[in-house]
């Protein structure tokens, strides 16, 4: 977990550049320029990095699916890699 003003990217230039909400479950995802995805599951109060497994690279868009929070779309930027990702927990 994270306080709730503590960078949610990797620090130093890196920068967000996707977000996803889930209204009904305070599901929060946070993707940064640098490969770093974060989830909140309280509405922002607590965060942990829920990066492992993805590779190093831009997160270009973060989908929640609005029926279960627990399944989640990430689609990164680049090359030697995947750039649609899935996970259902």
């Amino acid at each position: 977990s994270t306080q709730p003003n503590q960078d949610l990217t990797k620090g130093e230039n890196d920068v967000l550049t996707a977000i996803a909400f889930n209204r009904g479950e305070n599901y929060i995802y946070t993707g940064s320029a640098r490969g770093q995805v974060m989830r909140s599951k309280d509405g922002g109060k607590n965060w942990t990095n829920v990066t492992i497994g993805l590779p190093d690279r831009f997160i270009k868009s973060i989908v929640i699916d609005q029926n279960n929070a627990e399944t989640v779309f990430v689609t990164v930027s680049g090359f030697g890699s995947g750039h649609v990702f899935k996970t259902t927990d």
